[in-house]
């Protein structure tokens, strides 16, 4: 606009009159007040001229963008808004050539939204028809990831005509509502699924943590657990936060048997066990002096374990007795050097652990069976399994319920000095427990021995009265009360003196639920082959191997415990 304004313009645009300023006649409305007269007229309609500079640029500015955009659809709104803007905007100009300008891009925009409608439509259709095919597709993974994809596009897809873009809508829904029922179903079967998956991997975990870690049966579990390995894998795949703890315990059961099993004759075993055993401690000649202590210490250990070792070879009862003499030195013998430290130990645990559990099974079998010195080697062997199995299980279930206590205990009730110290001894039972297994196992390999016509290493002895029977290799023995030739007892006694135990009592071989005994295990502890076979007969029963010392009388043996100390 030129600063100078000429007459007709001035009546063309506007004027001024009694103090105002008046846009005149435009854009089909009256003449209205646009504002005052501060100075002169001139200079006031000159100043709403430069103003209308301000809604021009406006409009010439939009429209510029617009026409350089893909998407022109956008600028609809803004397109509306300026011409409402038009009829309320101060200024004196040609206000009806932008509102043509406008008008023609409304225009635009309109026919291709009305051309874009078209294609939304048949696009919303072609999704409708992909989904109705998806829906039944055989595998429900690549079904939901089809519907997820397609629910994107159909977001991303504009609107059509009121009246299709409802009935469009309506039938997606349907679609969705059957593939919500479809996931719904897949959801709860995988879960299950899963539940199933994490319960068989919880099996074979119970059943891969009751392999026996010690040789020679560790070789056995090695195998054994290459088979359950491949199961393991034939389970499936289940969550993260299931599988990690499983596997976790899984992976440390097998890395413990594999380590044993690895060592083999020369590693695993030494000593006096033959191939199998623990390694022979040997004390350097040569280490630093300041480090003479700690040596000297090993030293006094390697020969406390030497003193536990030839304990095996005595009676239990005495060799119980010297053994606690034997921890007691060994409470105080002092620290050694930490590269020995895991060896000395588990050598002196597992050779205290034999001797307390071996006569403590004795004990129970004597105070339960008053008669047992007098009964053939495979019953008291078969005594001696159930009394274990009775023992084992309910250490077992300490075990676990201590377990349980302290698995459900918070961080602070845990650190009490009472629970410290209280579960500072699971791993100990956890320890003798394995050693429980492991003479149970010992047991059932002589029991089948016998039965197969070989003598019993847990019967006659011509160690004394020894108890705890001697096998070859010094440090492997098997546990055993059998006939003892000189503890004196039941050997010639008449036999109307003593009863005949195979024509007066039922077998212990077929029925053991007579009288006051009962055994109420659960299936899992029944053992076949060991309640079997039939009844036997008086005249089968192997005679008594017990002779009477010279000082005494014939008839005058009994169950208590004799002059010498050696019976229980």
């Amino acid at each position: 606009m030129s600063n100078l304004i000429d007459a007709t313009d001035l009546v063309r645009y506007g004027f001024a009159k009694d103090g105002k300023v008046y846009l005149k006649n435009s854009l089909g409305k009256p003449d209205r007040i646009i504002g005052d007269v501060k100075a002169s007229e001139a200079e006031a309609i000159n100043y709403f001229i430069k103003r209308f500079d301000l809604i021009l640029n406006k409009v010439d500015t939009m429209l510029a963008a617009m026409e350089k955009a893909e998407n022109k659809g956008s600028y609809l709104m803004q397109v509306l808004h300026l011409k409402e803007t038009l009829y309320t905007f101060n200024a004196i100009g040609p206000f009806e050539e932008l509102l043509d300008k406008l008008v023609g891009a409304e225009n635009q925009i309109m026919e291709l939204i009305d051309v874009n409608r078209v294609k939304n439509f048949e696009l919303k259709k072609q999704l409708i028809e992909r989904a109705k095919s998806d829906l039944h597709l055989p595998d429900v993974k690549e079904a939901i990831k089809a519907m997820k994809e397609i629910r994107f596009s159909w977001m991303t897809i504009g609107s059509t005509s009121k009246d299709s873009d409802e009935d469009l809508e309506a039938q997606f829904q349907v679609i969705l509502d059957a593939f919500q029922a479809i996931k719904d179903k897949y959801t709860e079967e995988r879960t299950i699924e899963i539940e199933i998956r994490k319960q068989k991997l919880q099996i074979l975990l119970e059943i891969a943590s009751k392999f026996n870690t010690y040789p020679p049966e560790v070789e056995q579990s090695y195998y054994k657990m290459q088979k359950l390995e491949m199961e393991w894998k034939a389970v499936g795949n289940i969550p993260k936060i299931y599988y990690g703890p499983l596997f976790t315990q899984f992976k440390q059961i097998k890395k413990t048997i594999t380590k044993f099993a690895r060592k083999g004759p020369n590693q695993g075993g030494g000593g006096q066990r033959g191939n199998y055993g623990p390694r022979e401690i040997i004390v350097p000649r040569s280490y630093p002096a300041h480090e003479e202590p700690l040596y000297e210490n090993l030293r006094r250990r390697v020969a406390l374990i030497h003193e536990a070792q030839g304990l095996l070879k005595m009676d239990l009862r005495q060799a119980n007795e010297i053994a606690k003499d034997v921890q007691a030195r060994w409470k105080v013998s002092g620290q050694i050097p930490d590269s020995f430290k895991s060896e000395v130990f588990n050598q002196f645990n597992a050779i205290s652990d034999r001797i307390f559990e071996s006569s403590y099974l004795a004990r129970v079998v004597f105070t339960k069976y008053p008669h047992f010195r007098t009964m053939p080697p495979a019953e008291q062997i078969e005594l001696k399994i159930e009394s274990m199995d009775d023992i084992i299980l309910k250490e077992d279930m300490n075990i676990k319920i201590t377990q349980a206590e302290f698995d459900f205990m918070s961080a602070d009730e845990r650190a009490t000095d009472e629970n410290r110290s209280r579960f500072s001894r699971l791993n100990t039972s956890v320890r003798k427990l394995k050693m429980k297994h492991k003479i149970l196992q010992e047991m059932r390999r002589e029991l089948d021995r016998l039965k197969g016509g070989g003598q019993s290493s847990y019967g006659n002895d011509n160690r004394g009265s020894g108890g705890y029977q001697q096998r070859s290799g010094g440090y492997n023995q098997g546990g055993g009360y059998g006939n003892r030739p000189s503890s004196g007892g039941y050997g010639d006694r008449p036999s109307g003196d003593r009863p005949q135990y195979g024509s007066d009592r039922p077998s212990y071989n077929n029925n053991r639920n007579d009288g006051n005994r009962s055994y109420d295990r659960p299936p899992s502890y029944q053992r076949e082959g060991y309640n079997q076979g039939p009844p036997r007969n008086p005249s089968d029963n192997p005679p008594s191997t017990y002779q009477p010392r010279p000082d005494q009388n014939s008839g005058s043996g009994s169950g208590s415990d004799s002059k010498d100390g050696n019976r229980y």
